[in-house]
C-alpha cells in the first residue's frame, strides 16, 4: 500500500518552485510524530487529517499551474 502512495505522490507532488505558505510539510509531520510519541491517537489523526488536505491543496494548485 505505501509503494502504491509513494507512486502516487511521485506522480503529483507538488510544485515546490513556488513556495507557498501553506506549504509547512516539515512542521506538520513533525507535529504528528510528536503527537504519536505522545499516544494522542486523537490529535495525530487531526493534524494528518489536516496535513492530507493541505497537501492535496498544494497538488491541486501546482495541476493548475502547470495546465495554465
Amino acid at each position: 500500500m505505501l509503494g502504491q502512495l509513494d507512486d502516487l505522490l511521485t506522480v503529483y507532488r507538488p510544485d515546490r518552485s513556488v513556495p507557498g505558505p501553506s506549504d509547512n510539510s516539515l512542521a506538520e509531520h513533525r507535529a504528528i510524530l510528536d503527537a504519536i510519541h505522545a499516544r494522542d491517537g486523537g490529535s495525530a489523526r487531526g493534524l494528518m487529517h489536516d496535513h492530507l488536505i493541505a497537501m492535496r491543496d498544494l497538488r491541486v494548485a501546482s495541476l493548475i499551474r502547470a495546465n495554465a
